[in-house]
């Protein structure tokens, strides 16, 4: 039988009936001196069961905590991971002059909290006098998930930039602390369960994750010849902002190859390159109120101008639908995200006015064909987004390397627009028309793997 720790008042209670059993004639009565005497000897039991207790949990690694937490995990390699920087794709909008650069990893600080950042990937200023690029933190850990609003300045002035650029969406990807206990020990836990075997696909995958920012990791054995191992390591988060960065994988290379077995003949960490895939659909609303078109696009209308600075839109002389109000929301046919944009006003017989909302999509004279948006929109598009970060790199279904989705599949995509409440079904998938599968490249190309990432995500009513 295990034994219980007492209670402070367990231990007090005990210590009584000992002296009223051996020292009767002793007064043990509440609040006497005896009384007092052994509710303190009481506390000193107490405690000295409690730092019994502490060890016992110590002593075993499912129950450790802290340092000791640390050592079971280092007896077996496994590291609790440090804090990681919060990021964020296409999170802060710049201002500034239509054309100026934005260069790539131009540093910022948070002027309220000290907290650095820098701008990922290179851009330019739009037509608007803005452009939304991603964002990741210099400094790390939960201080740095900033939220939608909060202002970043620039470290040195730009010419042409405004100093202050303000994050549009919150930065909700990455910005962990050290990891806890409750992470550290289960993932730990699993490494003694199942220990390395010689090199096993699943031990490449650990010897990946284990490492800080690294959230997947998808091994490829044999790919280039007998006796080598390939793997291609992922972040968290969404579309290009998944991608590791050469010199990440050069620190991830150092601290995964002297784990590898001797005897293998070559291992490698691929270069994963992201191939943008258009989503094309239309789907069926329920029919209730809650979910109904903002407008009546039976004949969508199409664009004869656009004047970014303005941004007044200009249909063809009689072809502005009736029902198209103010406030009402469009997507548009040719837009690079397929995101809606909101009209701010009718003008005239034939034209409305966007609402500025940074780079967003915009019209192409011609050619651009204009459809209601709606509320059913941007949930369905946050679901496909969201089944384009969930795939892993390439696995093609004619050689495959393991369990795990790399294409891009219409009934997937069918299922996640479906999944969305008030959708009642998918009415056809014009793009793509068949399953995408990422790049497998062979030798001597073979250093790169593909990456399905999403392109124009453009949904609009069935007809």
């Amino acid at each position: 039988m295990a034994f219980e720790t007492p209670t402070l008042d367990e231990a007090h209670d005990f210590a009584i009936a000992l002296h009223r059993a051996l020292l009767p004639e002793l007064d043990v009565s509440e609040f006497s001196h005896n009384w007092k005497w052994t509710r303190a000897q009481a506390g000193g039991t107490y405690g000295n069961h409690a730092h019994v207790n502490a060890v016992k949990n110590d002593v075993m690694p499912d129950t450790a905590t802290r340092d000791t937490a640390d050592r079971w995990g280092g007896i077996r390699g496994v590291r609790r991971k440090a804090a990681s920087p919060a990021r964020k794709a296409g999170a802060l909008r710049c201002s500034g002059t239509p054309g100026t650069p934005v260069p790539d990893a131009t540093p910022l600080t948070h002027v309220p909290s000290g907290l650095q950042f820098r701008t990922v990937g290179g851009s330019v200023v739009g037509p608007l006098g803005n452009v939304d690029v991603g964002v990741v933190a210099i400094d790390v850990g939960s201080r740095t998930r900033l939220n939608a609003g909060e202002v970043l300045t620039l470290q040195t002035p730009i010419a042409g930039l405004s100093d202050d650029a303000e994050l549009q969406r919150a930065l909700d990807e990455g910005g962990s602390d050290a990891e806890l206990d409750s992470d550290y020990v289960p993932r730990y836990l699993q490494r003694w369960k199942n220990p390395p075997l010689g090199g096993t696909q699943s031990d490449f995958v650990k010897f990946a994750t284990d490492q800080e920012g690294i959230a997947t990791a998808f091994c490829y054995p044999l790919r280039a010849g007998l006796g080598t191992v390939d793997v291609a390591p992922l972040h968290a988060g969404s579309g290009v902002f998944r991608v590791i960065t050469a010199t990440e994988l050069t620190t991830l290379f150092a601290a995964m190859d002297g784990k590898r077995p001797v005897a293998m003949k070559a291992f490698r960490l691929l270069t994963v390159v992201p191939q943008t895939v258009n989503v094309h659909a239309t789907i069926v609303d329920d029919g209730s109120i809650a979910s109904v078109f903002d407008w009546d696009d039976t004949e969508p209308p199409t664009c004869l101008a656009w004047n970014p600075t303005t941004r007044v839109m200009q249909f063809p002389p009689g072809t502005r639908p009736a029902t198209m109000q103010a406030n009402d929301r469009l997507t548009i046919s040719d837009g690079a995200t397929g995101k809606e944009r909101v009209i701010e006003s009718l003008s005239g017989a034939d034209a409305v006015v966007l609402v500025a909302d940074g780079p967003g999509d915009v019209p192409t004279p011609g050619l651009s064909t204009i459809f209601a948006g709606g509320p059913l929109i941007e949930p369905a598009r946050r679901a496909v987004q969201a089944l384009f970060d969930s795939l892993g790199t390439a696995n093609p279904d004619a050689n495959r390397y393991g369990p795990w989705e790399g294409n891009l599949r219409p009934n997937a995509i069918g299922r996640s627009i479906t999944s969305v409440p008030g959708v009642l079904d998918l009415g056809a998938l014009i793009t793509p028309s068949a399953t995408v599968v990422a790049s497998d490249l062979a030798f001597p190309n073979d250093g790169t793997i593909g990456l399905l990432i999403a392109g124009q995500i453009l949904l609009r009513r069935a007809r």
